[in-house]
Protein backbone atom coordinates (compact mmCIF):
# COMPACT_ATOMS: atom_id res chain seq x y z
CA UNK A 1 0.00 0.00 0.00
CA UNK A 2 1.17 3.27 -0.95
CA UNK A 3 1.13 6.32 1.96
CA UNK A 4 -1.75 7.85 2.15
CA UNK A 5 -3.82 5.82 0.27
CA UNK A 6 -6.85 4.19 0.72
CA UNK A 7 -7.32 0.99 -0.98
CA UNK A 8 -10.38 -2.30 -0.42
CA UNK A 9 -8.56 -5.21 1.44
CA UNK A 10 -9.43 -7.80 3.63
CA UNK A 11 -9.61 -7.75 7.58
CA UNK A 12 -9.28 -10.98 9.41
CA UNK A 13 -9.91 -11.14 13.10
CA UNK A 14 -10.17 -14.37 15.69
CA UNK A 15 -14.18 -13.78 16.36
CA UNK A 16 -14.58 -12.92 20.22
CA UNK A 17 -17.23 -16.24 20.44
CA UNK A 18 -16.37 -18.47 17.76
CA UNK A 19 -12.62 -18.39 17.73
CA UNK A 20 -12.31 -19.39 14.51
CA UNK A 21 -11.19 -16.68 11.74
CA UNK A 22 -13.83 -13.91 10.72
CA UNK A 23 -13.02 -12.17 7.52
CA UNK A 24 -14.89 -8.91 5.97
CA UNK A 25 -14.04 -6.61 2.69
CA UNK A 26 -13.17 -3.03 4.27
CA UNK A 27 -11.61 0.17 2.29
CA UNK A 28 -8.17 0.76 4.45
CA UNK A 29 -5.75 3.48 5.17
CA UNK A 30 -1.99 3.63 4.79
CA UNK A 31 -0.78 5.96 7.00
CA UNK A 32 2.94 6.66 8.28
CA UNK A 33 3.56 3.12 7.86
CA UNK A 34 0.31 1.14 9.91
CA UNK A 35 -3.38 0.58 8.29
CA UNK A 36 -6.46 1.90 9.77
CA UNK A 37 -9.97 0.84 9.52
CA UNK A 38 -12.96 3.02 10.28
CA UNK A 39 -16.74 2.09 11.54
CA UNK A 40 -19.27 4.76 12.54
CA UNK A 41 -19.36 3.14 15.36
CA UNK A 42 -17.36 -0.18 17.65
CA UNK A 43 -20.64 -2.27 17.14
CA UNK A 44 -19.77 -4.27 14.28
CA UNK A 45 -18.27 -7.92 14.70
CA UNK A 46 -14.90 -7.34 13.06
CA UNK A 47 -14.25 -3.87 14.95
CA UNK A 48 -15.40 -6.16 18.25
CA UNK A 49 -13.42 -8.65 17.48
CA UNK A 50 -10.02 -6.89 16.81
CA UNK A 51 -10.06 -4.83 20.52
CA UNK A 52 -10.80 -8.51 21.87
CA UNK A 53 -8.23 -10.14 19.98
CA UNK A 54 -5.90 -8.00 18.66
CA UNK A 55 -3.97 -10.03 16.31
CA UNK A 56 -5.23 -9.63 12.76
CA UNK A 57 -4.48 -9.85 9.26
CA UNK A 58 -4.55 -7.60 6.60
CA UNK A 59 -4.64 -8.59 2.40
CA UNK A 60 -4.31 -6.12 -0.08
CA UNK A 61 -3.08 -6.38 -3.41
CA UNK A 62 -1.88 -10.28 -2.72
CA UNK A 63 0.26 -9.41 -0.03
CA UNK A 64 -0.48 -11.08 3.45
CA UNK A 65 0.28 -8.96 6.63
CA UNK A 66 0.11 -9.87 10.47
CA UNK A 67 -0.40 -6.84 12.66
CA UNK A 68 -1.68 -5.74 16.22
CA UNK A 69 -5.12 -3.90 16.49
CA UNK A 70 -5.05 -0.85 18.89
CA UNK A 71 -8.00 1.84 19.32
CA UNK A 72 -7.10 5.07 18.43
CA UNK A 73 -7.77 8.01 20.48
CA UNK A 74 -6.11 11.13 18.57
CA UNK A 75 -8.76 12.55 17.36
CA UNK A 76 -6.72 14.60 15.27
CA UNK A 77 -5.31 11.47 13.96
CA UNK A 78 -8.94 9.83 13.60
CA UNK A 79 -9.82 12.86 11.87
CA UNK A 80 -7.00 12.30 9.67
CA UNK A 81 -7.96 8.61 9.05
CA UNK A 82 -11.50 9.83 7.80
CA UNK A 83 -10.26 12.51 5.30
CA UNK A 84 -7.93 10.06 3.68
CA UNK A 85 -10.09 7.44 3.31
CA UNK A 86 -13.46 9.56 1.78
CA UNK A 87 -13.61 12.34 -0.11
CA UNK A 88 -17.32 13.67 0.64
CA UNK A 89 -18.84 14.88 3.28
CA UNK A 90 -18.42 11.52 5.60
CA UNK A 91 -14.63 12.57 6.67
CA UNK A 92 -16.37 15.38 8.68
CA UNK A 93 -18.33 12.49 10.84
CA UNK A 94 -16.92 11.02 14.33
CA UNK A 95 -15.83 7.33 13.55
CA UNK A 96 -14.35 4.55 15.74
CA UNK A 97 -10.88 3.95 14.13
CA UNK A 98 -8.41 0.93 14.79
CA UNK A 99 -5.06 1.33 13.90
CA UNK A 100 -3.20 -2.15 12.62
CA UNK A 101 0.49 -1.94 13.66
CA UNK A 102 2.14 -4.38 10.76
CA UNK A 103 4.26 -7.54 12.26
CA UNK A 104 5.83 -9.10 9.03
CA UNK A 105 3.99 -10.54 6.10
CA UNK A 106 3.26 -14.15 5.70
Amino acid sequence: MEEGSSVVGYLTTTGRVTGGPHTVPLRLVCYQGRIYASRRDARSDWCRNALRNPTVAVDVAGQRFTGIASLVTDSALSRKISQLKYRDRRNLELRTVIEITPGGAQ
